[in-house]
């Protein structure tokens, strides 16, 4: 049998099952298997689903409405992460913004080498720093300062133990409700500043 005989019988055979019930037939088929899925997708719900199931992967968070990934319960969290090298002009750079607390760093290569500042954008406000240091001194620091929109800067580095290595928390208040908490390591060394830290607020 030649390529055409085998063609021609392969078509006639095909035209001859090709009738109105198998064309209904698989059209039903294929809008029953279509609509299905966009019934479906209508109609499952979050109880329908499996807790812990879905990952973050199979989610795009801006299809999601009232969710943000840098906050938890309405709360904003921030990371705080500062290195510079030693300035001569003494240039102040922005650590944190958030809940109306302002921090600002300069590393210089004269008076407090590393300057660290908190102000607040609030008419009255009150801010508790309590450090110690980590570098194996027993000093510590605290104090309770008030705060308001364009009073004088509280000097954070101040509280912070004169050690090199230190870590403390910033606790930030206001009256009109505003609260920020802030973990704060802060690192002189060799030719340079550190800050690192997690702000929530």
């Amino acid at each position: 049998m030649g390529k055409h005989e085998a063609a021609r019988r392969i078509g006639s055979g095909f035209g001859k099952r090709l009738t109105y019930a198998n064309v209904v037939a698989t059209l039903a088929l294929f809008l029953g298997l279509s609509a299905g899925g966009v019934y479906a997708a209508g109609k499952i719900s979050g109880g329908d689903i499996e807790e812990n199931s879905i990952t973050g992967k199979q989610v795009r968070e801006q299809t999601l409405k009232g969710v943000d990934a840098g906050s938890v319960g309405g709360m904003r969290m921030k990371e705080i992460r500062y290195e510079k090298g030693i300035d001569d002009v003494g240039a102040y750079a922005p650590l944190l913004k958030l809940g109306g607390l302002e921090i600002t760093a300069a590393c210089r290569s004269f008076g407090d080498f590393f300057d660290v500042k908190a102000s607040t954008t609030k008419e009255d406000a009150r801010l508790a720093i309590t450090a110690v240091s980590t570098g194996g001194a027993d000093d510590t620091g605290g104090i309770v300062s008030g705060m308001a929109n364009n009073g004088p800067a509280v000097d954070v580095d101040n509280v912070f133990p004169n050690s090199g290595d230190s870590m403390g928390t910033l606790q930030f208040v206001s009256t009109d409700g505003s609260v920020v908490l802030v973990n704060l390591a802060l690192q002189e060394f060799i030719g340079g500043c550190r800050a690192t830290g997690l702000a929530i607020g």
